[in-house]
């Protein structure tokens, strides 16, 4: 049994821009799977809260 392997194109969009700790990121962002002409939505994420280069592990407030 033969499986076909096949690329497929992912998409990302990044939105909604803040200014988070001096500097501007996207906030929304999707990953979309591109098949045969069309766009299927597989995650959505929303940055709430970040941190850089702390060298401890993050825990949320939330």
């Amino acid at each position: 049994m033969h499986q076909q392997i096949c690329k497929e194109t992912w998409i990302v969009k990044f939105t909604d821009y803040k200014k988070m700790n001096g500097i501007f990121i996207p906030t929304r962002n999707e990953a979309f799977w591109r098949l045969e002409g069309k766009d299927f939505c597989y995650a959505r994420f929303n940055l709430l809260d970040i941190e850089y280069d702390v060298p401890f592990q993050y825990y949320s407030s939330n």
